[in-house]
């Protein structure tokens, strides 16, 4: 068997294909402590809070209730997308969530300029941060207007 190595062309989102070094077995990988963990001041809420990136079973699970969220009857699959994100990244010392889903309505009502601050960084610790800004844009729906001020 020949191996060929890719060309740059063939590089996927700017990460190199040959990295080098040992190749990883099963339980490198599945013992690799690779969730990324982020203090945040929120002085708003009087303290710091624990952020998590997302495992990408949560990232597949969070993708999943958006496109739901957007296949019903008159779905938003916008709807509380920063709030259930903050809630999936949002964790204890011991990396446990901090609010359920049963909390998000709650957790929805506190100020909107700290949970997207805290989005924003689950969104970066979670490789999310470029697809969501265009999923959401490609979500957005614009209605033409004549101009008019009426629709």
């Amino acid at each position: 068997m020949t191996t060929r190595r890719a060309t740059a062309d063939e590089a996927v989102d700017g990460y190199e294909t040959d990295g080098g070094g040992a190749l990883l077995d099963r339980a490198a990988i599945l013992g690799a402590d690779d969730i990324a963990y982020e203090t945040v001041a929120v002085p708003e809420w009087g303290g710091s809070v624990r952020i998590r990136g997302l495992t990408g079973s949560e990232r597949d699970q969070y993708d999943a209730e958006s496109f739901r969220l957007g296949q019903g009857k008159g779905g938003d699959s916008l709807a509380d997308f920063r709030v259930r994100r903050v809630a999936r990244g949002l964790v204890d010392e011991k990396g446990a969530r901090v609010f359920s889903d049963a909390d998000l309505k709650a957790l929805g009502a506190k100020n909107g300029a700290v949970i997207d601050r805290l989005d924003d960084v689950v969104a970066r610790l979670s490789g999310m941060q470029t697809a969501a800004v265009a999923e959401a844009r490609a979500d957005l729906k614009v209605v033409p207007s004549d101009g008019s001020g009426t629709a």
